[in-house]
């Protein structure tokens, strides 16, 4: 690259860049900057070399620097993001330059990031300390409470940190001599105008004007909302109404309709009061305006000035630059700007959207190492997005998510909490990232089915695993496949059952009950059993039955008994045994009676009688 001849030594207007010093030669500016937003400059370039390379200036800082007066110095900083070749005289290679602020550059990302307890301020820095940037600082007096939950979601980092922003009432300007971003909290931050504090109404159109006047004027005023109301829910304090609402300013013109906004993002009282308050504020932004025409170069946005020598005396008040567009050559000035009052607190309008997640997602279910069940007290649990691209599938991968149980009363209803490790549905209330809501479960190459498919797919079950560990399961299961219908449980351990009241059983076929231990049975007052043919009872050892009143058995035909080895019968009071008109009477005083019609006693040996007294009749 040659040597320039020309040099910008004298010129009021110069321009500083990558290239060297003299490379560019500044023609004309056209663009426009604005209070919480990103500034805009065209320039319009020569040079004497035809064969600049793009490459060392794209992406590269810019500087223009304008004085009009040893006293009076104003630049405009920022970087290429466009840079054009256009027509070539003799001498001379005409290109264009467009410049915008660092932060335009977060207009070229798209991410999904998880933030957790950090608040709105400390969001806004790791993002741009993530992605590099440093050029900024805060001048905030109100404090700012961590959000639990706080969702970038397929969204550019300038759109996050800007609707951020509007969320909570910050604002920004840019401060040129270094590009520096500003983010602001209330109106005691604005400053005056760079070399001018003051500007004058000229009135005198005909006249040739001074420098730093303002040649045209306008006020206007808006009609406004009445009150703004805003809502959403607690599920933890359900006995806690947060609507909130704020009716207009009184001296602002306003209707008797009012605003109301539900999921405004806010958990508690104090949080609603404070957010309602910046959603009326972003109203008032509206309200007055001042817009007008002029050559007052020192008009920065984001900066105050004080209209002086306007005929309506009451318009000569201090303003705040909100937005003003430059039309700027060697020998010409000119800029339209839009102000408002500096005694209202300017919020910015909400106009970044919120992202919209209107489709069901699936996540995967994390908690601490070692873990296979991670949940608190109302059942809620941790996941981590597929989109999430720092998440360590631990405790701290998401926020607690409740989780849709299908039936919930108080005290009573259906749970079942989904385990580490497996895969689950995700909605979204109100299509809300920050809000997501765990609706189901699905299977995959990992979380596979308890019964092979298609084989078994007659089969439905509600089967769970031991946990730790795993190797056991509670089970009902149903097979429904024609011919070979079942209700199938299965019990890990133990199983226990109660009925309050009745219970019913009706087995159309036969029963089979195999303990392979013990069985107690107690039942409270009366047992009946009803037996259609007969009864078997097999008992491998001992058989002890015992009644604590009266015990009768009814056979009624024949009954056989049959003793191994011995039989004893004690008896505490009296024994009978009655056949027909036979009868023997044991009684507990050793008497025995023998009654009957005739009595026959037959003995293949001997047959003795022995007693104190032997009485023959």
């Amino acid at each position: 690259m040659n040597a320039p001849v020309f040099t910008q030594d004298n010129l009021l207007i110069t321009v500083h860049s990558p290239l060297g010093e003299n490379q560019l030669l500044f023609k004309n500016l056209q663009g426009e900057e604005q209070l919480s937003g990103l500034f805009y400059f065209q320039l319009e370039l020569l040079s004497e070399s035809r064969r600049l390379d793009f490459n060392d200036i794209l992406g590269q800082p810019l500087t223009v620097r304008i004085q009009f007066a040893p006293e009076h110095t104003r630049y405009l900083h920022g970087i290429v993001t466009r840079f054009a070749q256009a027509d070539t005289d003799s001498r001379f290679t005409t290109y264009y330059a467009d410049i915008r602020p660092w932060l335009w550059q977060l207009t070229l990302t798209q991410n999904c990031h998880i933030f957790q307890n950090l608040s709105v301020p400390d969001i806004i820095k790791k993002v741009f300390t993530d992605l590099g940037f440093n050029d900024y600082r805060f001048g905030l007096i109100y404090p700012y409470e961590p959000r639990i939950y706080c969702v970038q979601y397929q969204e550019t980092a300038f759109n996050f940190v800007s609707r951020l922003m509007e969320d909570v009432g910050l604002f920004y300007f840019f401060e040129h001599h270094e590009d520096r971003l500003v983010i602001i909290d209330d109106m005691v931050s604005y400053r005056p105008c760079p070399e001018i504090d003051t500007a004058r109404f000229w009135r005198n159109r005909n006249e040739t004007h001074p420098e730093d006047v303002i040649t045209q004027c306008q006020w206007q005023q808006q009609l406004t909302t009445g009150e703004y109301a805003i809502d959403d829910f607690n599920f933890e304090k359900l006995q806690t109404d947060l609507k909130v609402a704020i009716e207009a300013l009184p001296e602002q013109k306003s209707t008797d309709l009012r605003v109301y906004e539900y999921d405004a993002g806010f958990s508690k009282l104090d949080q609603g009061q404070a957010k309602v308050t910046r959603r009326i504020e972003s109203q008032v932004t509206e309200y007055k305006l001042l817009e007008g025409q002029g050559h007052c170069f020192s008009f920065v946005s984001g900066y105050q000035f004080t209209l002086t020598e306007h005929p309506r005396e009451d318009f000569n008040i201090n303003y705040v630059l909100r937005w003003i567009s430059h039309s700027l050559s060697l020998t010409y000035y000119q800029n339209s700007f839009i102000a408002f009052p500096a005694d209202l607190r300017f919020r910015t309008p909400r106009t970044t959207p919120r992202p919209q997640i209107v489709s069901t997602q699936t996540a995967i279910v994390t908690g601490p190492a070692g873990d296979e069940i991670y949940t608190d007290k109302y059942g809620r649990i941790k996941v981590q997005f597929h989109w999430d691209q720092e998440g360590k599938y631990d405790e701290n991968s998401s926020c607690w998510i409740r989780v849709n149980q299908g039936w919930a009363g108080k005290g009573w209803g259906h749970i079942a909490i989904p385990r580490i490790g497996q895969e689950v549905i995700v909605n979204f209330l109100n299509g809300n990232p920050d809000t997501p809501l765990v609706t189901g479960a699905v299977y995959n190459a990992w979380q596979t089915v308890p019964y092979p498919l298609p084989a078994e797919q007659t089969k439905s079950t509600l089967k769970s695993n031991s946990s730790k560990g795993g190797g056991g399961f509670n089970e009902i299961r149903f097979e429904d496949k024609a011919g070979q219908e079942e209700i199938y449980t299965h019990a890990q351990k133990d199983q226990n059952e109660v009925v309050e009241n009745n219970m019913t059983t009706l087995v159309k076929a036969n029963q089979t009950v195999t303990i392979q231990k013990n069985k107690a049975e107690t039942v409270g007052m009366n047992k009946a059993e009803t037996i259609g043919i007969a009864k078997a009872l097999t008992t491998g050892a001992a058989y002890q039955v015992t009644v604590g009143a009266v015990m009768n058995t009814t056979v009624a035909l024949s009954q056989f008994e049959e003793v191994g080895v011995v039989k004893k019968v004690i008896v505490g009071d009296k024994f009978e045994l009655i056949c027909g008109k036979g009868k023997i009477t044991v009684e507990k005083s050793g008497k025995v009676t023998i009654e009957g019609t005739e009595f026959l006693f037959t003995a293949s040996g001997d047959v003795k009688i022995n007693g104190k007294v032997i009485d023959l009749n």
